[in-house]
């Protein structure tokens, strides 16, 4: 039952993105990329972070007591809204349902919201790298453990900055005032299921969080700049196999 929620409730925001897409507005487009709320955004980031950080090992203890058979089901497909091998197809699949069927603002809404979430993605992989932190079950005793370019790759969670980044994406291309109600419960409930599976600790959710929401703000500001009318793809067969190039509608 949860399951089924939560798959509504994605297709519910992809719905109403559809509803709400259109030509980009000026103050979009002229607004900077950069202000001040970004350093006071940063800052909160950090804090809730470190907050976080110093309540690591409870978290984790509470977190793995949901073991009934509902916790159970509920994490194991909140675990698909933040997995870019569903999450990417998903895209696809929106985006050519929506050119095929003559609605290309809806489209170009999906195409910039996909690149956003790929942004955020590309960028929690790379912070992996560079923290190397062990996950739980690698380190049940140590959530200090922090080896960077060690190959480990808990820090930040790659799940909850794809959940994050795509609530957040969403919220650009839609004004539906009731979506933010359905997409963030959701990215929240993606955080919850990698403490409950024993693959993140609550300071690595929380700034997979940050990271991709933020991330996924600033490339969407970009991408109605550059991408008002979304992307094209053209496929070339060859003897060797098939290439392909991406470009923008402008």
């Amino acid at each position: 039952m949860r399951a089924r929620a939560l798959g509504c409730a994605l297709l519910l925001s992809l719905t109403s993105m559809c509803a709400q897409a259109g030509t980009p507005d000026s103050l979009t487009m002229r607004a900077p990329l950069f202000t001040r709320r970004d350093l006071f955004y940063a800052g909160g980031a950090a804090a809730a972070i470190a907050a976080a950080a110093s309540n690591d090992a409870w978290a984790q203890g509470q977190a793995l007591r949901a073991q009934d058979q509902g916790s159970r089901d509920a994490a194991r497909f909140a675990e698909h809204l933040g997995n870019t091998a569903v999450v990417a197809p998903l895209l696809v699949a929106v985006d050519l349902a929506a050119r095929a069927t003559g609605h290309p603002a809806f489209g170009a809404a999906t195409e910039r919201v996909a690149v956003s979430v790929g942004v955020a993605g590309v960028g929690v992989l790379a912070l992996k790298q560079v923290f190397g932190r062990a996950r739980p079950f690698e380190s049940p005793n140590d959530s200090r453990d922090f080896r960077p370019f060690s190959g480990h790759d808990a820090f930040p969670s790659g799940h909850s900055a794809i959940a994050f980044a795509l609530a957040g994406a969403l919220g650009c291309e839609s004004k539906q005032r009731w979506l933010p109600f359905v997409t963030y419960p959701a990215a929240t409930v993606v955080a919850w299921s990698r403490l409950r599976d024993d693959k993140h600790w609550l300071s690595d959710v929380t700034a997979g969080a940050a990271f991709g929401w933020w991330t996924a703000r600033k490339a969407e500001t970009i991408a109605k700049r550059r991408l008002p009318r979304g992307l094209w793809v053209m496929v070339f067969p060859g003897k060797g196999g098939a290439s392909a190039r991406i470009g923008a509608r402008f």
